[in-house]
């Protein structure tokens, strides 16, 4: 009797234990799954992130990328400008020079004639002078 009441004792908790074990292995398994799920959605936020990031970085610079471009179109155009206003001066130096240079031989042209015609001048008065003496 004591025999059979322990065998009995010791199936029943060998089936205790069975099913015990099997709602372990259930329970586990659950969670085991619903760390996975927690996971993965994990990585799905952390990539969309990710993503955002990485778009909100590429708008940055191409929004620089254009800022620079604008500012040396700016640049290049005053550097135009600022380069056709030096050949204009430079021209009108030239020209300058030119005149300078044109009204120099006019000036030695002139001082020529005013010499000789002073020349005959006082060769005239000299003569006229000679002539009432």
């Amino acid at each position: 009797c004591d025999l059979a009441s322990f065998n009995s004792r010791c199936a029943a908790l060998q089936l205790e234990g069975a099913e015990k074990e099997a709602a372990l292995q259930s329970e586990g398994a659950e969670n085991v799954e619903a760390l996975e799920r927690e996971g993965a959605e994990k990585v799905a936020a952390l990539e969309r992130q990710g993503a955002e990031k990485v778009a909100a970085i590429e708008r940055e610079g191409a929004e620089k990328v254009a800022s620079l471009q604008r500012e040396g179109a700016e640049k290049d155009a005053a550097l135009a400008e600022a380069l056709r206003s030096a050949d204009e001066m430079t021209d009108e130096i030239r020209r300058a020079n030119e005149q300078v240079m044109e009204l120099e031989q006019e000036r030695a042209r002139l001082g020529s004639s005013y010499e000789a015609e002073r020349a005959r001048l006082v060769t005239d008065h000299e003569e006229a002078q000679a002539r009432f003496v």
